[in-house]
Formats: C-alpha cells, structure tokens, sequence
C-alpha cells in the first residue's frame, strides 16, 4: 500500500507540475504575443523612421543640390566681380596716366604762357611805343605849315640842324 500512496502522490504531483506547466506554457505564450506585438509596433515605427529618414535623406540632397548650384552660381558672380575689379583697375591707371600727361601738358602750357607773357610784355611795351612814337608823328604833320616840303620826321630834322 506504500507504493499506492508513492504512486497516488506522485500522480498528484504529475497533475500538479502539469497544471503549473500548462500555466507557465500560457503565461509565456501571451508574453510571446506580448512581445510579438511590441515587436510588431517597433518594427512599424522602424518602418515609420525608416521612410522618414529616406525622405529627409532625398531632401536633404535636394538641398544640397540647391546648394551646389548657388554656389556655382556665386563663384561666376565672384569671377565677374573680379573681372570687374580688373576692369576697373586698368581703367583707374589708364585714367592716372591721362591724369599725368594733362598735368605735364599743362605745366609745359604754363611754362609756355609764361614765357609768351614776358614776350606778350615786351611787345605790349613795344606797341605802346610805337603808338607814342606814331602818335607824336601825326601831330607834328598836323602842325606843321602847309607849305613846307619837308615831310621828313622830326627826328632827322633835329639831327641835321645838329649837324
């Protein structure tokens, strides 16, 4: 009878462990399915990040895209900019050697006025002269008598009456 008691606990036991078994097996199926569906949702939300990355990765090369043909287009507005300045350049010695050359035409011009005015002087001098001189002629043929046949100046009339 021992061994029908050893052989009734042991089945107890069996049902026992076989209960706990069934639950532990129902326990880790639904943390399975917990876990399936957290897998589920974490895969959803890769998927999610995924495409979203691939969307902000095409913009983001689209940008740069953008980016590399504004810079393009800078470095040709950087290359007008200094052909201009290379323009300008040559443009401001070409004005700097006009600039020089009138200067000197003018200092020669100076030079020249000035020296004409000391020439323009003499001969103003000389004019003014010859006026008095002219001047003095006409009023000594103006006053002398009608019959006189002289028409020498009077000049050489002083002259010969010194002789």
């Amino acid at each position: 009878m021992w061994w029908q008691i050893g052989l009734g606990a042991a089945a107890l036991a069996f049902i026992a462990l076989t209960g706990f078994a069934i639950r532990f097996l129902h326990a880790a199926q639904q943390t399975l399915a917990r876990s399936e569906a957290v897998l589920q949702q974490a895969q959803e939300q890769w998927n999610g990040t995924m495409q979203e990355s691939q969307r902000f990765l095409r913009q983001s090369m689209a940008h740069m895209e953008e980016m590399r043909a504004k810079i393009r287009e800078f470095d040709r507005l950087l290359a007008a900019v200094q052909e201009t300045g290379d323009a300008a350049y040559r443009v401001s010695r070409s004005v700097k050697a006009v600039s020089r050359t009138v200067e000197e035409t003018l200092e020669e011009a100076r030079r020249a006025v000035h020296n004409r005015r000391e020439a323009v002087s003499e001969l103003m001098e000389f004019t003014a002269a010859g006026m008095q001189l002219w001047q003095r002629w006409q009023s000594w043929r103006q006053s002398k008598p009608k019959g006189m046949a002289d028409d020498r100046e009077p000049t050489e009339r002083s002259e010969r009456s010194q002789s």
